[in-house]
């Protein structure tokens, strides 16, 4: 990992493969080997996402929060709230992690659900005592068990930047909304030149905007509205 940080690709291929010869089906292996052969993955293994999340459990809400000073839990839940002031609605939160948006939510009537690849991270979530269920699992597993139309609102938030290519999950999460439920999400932005997903240096992927909104428009969500923020002060 640390040869494919300094852009010692083929010294950091070697390495990856010979972790490989000793663990061939190791998708977290697979995937960095990908990323050391100049190629741009679609997506990050489940496990990887859960092994670093697990580790991280503990003090993510001091890092991200007050050191990063992430704020769009608070911002969104500001949102559903003027959509649903009765609170009478069925939420699902996908990547949940620690439960920031349900903390800043608070509970709901129509049920808060949350879902995230890290146990350690659904612990933390359910302290909060606002999310009526916690599935722990992927992503796509959860959204293509869900019935049709179970969801008022679904939040996705910092949870693109993991996964790259969107041409499954955002119809899987459009098929689950009911009429006229809203879709809300954050992604790192690319530039307009790039490709419509790219991998940054820092392990996150970046998507480009008219290439999200195309995949939104084809999966029947119409009405589209995109806010410029900082999601975090990090680098």
């Amino acid at each position: 990992q640390a040869l494919l940080a300094a852009g010692r690709l083929g010294e950091s291929l070697r390495d990856w493969d010979a972790l490989l010869l000793r663990q061939p089906g190791n998708a977290t292996w697979q995937y960095h080997r990908e990323v050391a052969r100049g190629r741009t993955p679609a997506t990050q293994p489940t496990g990887m996402v859960a092994e670093i999340f697990d580790q991280m459990a503990g003090t993510f809400d001091l890092h991200l929060v007050q050191r990063l000073q992430y704020q769009l839990p608070q911002q969104v839940a500001g949102l559903l709230l003027q959509w649903h002031p009765d609170r009478r609605a069925s939420v699902l939160d996908l990547g949940c992690g620690t439960g920031l948006l349900g903390a800043s939510l608070g509970a709901l009537d129509g049920g808060l659900v949350g879902v995230d690849a890290s146990a350690r991270m659904l612990e933390r979530a359910a302290r909060h005592g606002v999310y009526a269920q916690l599935h722990h699992g992927s992503l796509m597993d959860v959204l293509e068990t869900t019935p049709d139309a179970r969801y008022q609102v679904v939040a996705a938030l910092d949870v693109f930047i993991y996964l790259g290519a969107l041409d499954a999950v955002i119809p899987a999460i459009s098929r689950i909304l009911a009429p006229g439920g809203r879709l809300v999400f954050s992604c790192e932005q690319a530039l307009p030149q790039e490709p419509p997903w790219v991998l940054r240096p820092s392990g996150r992927y970046a998507h480009q905007q008219q290439a999200v909104e195309a995949l939104c428009r084809a999966a029947g969500l119409e009405q589209i509205e995109v806010r410029q923020v900082d999601l975090r002060l990090q680098a």
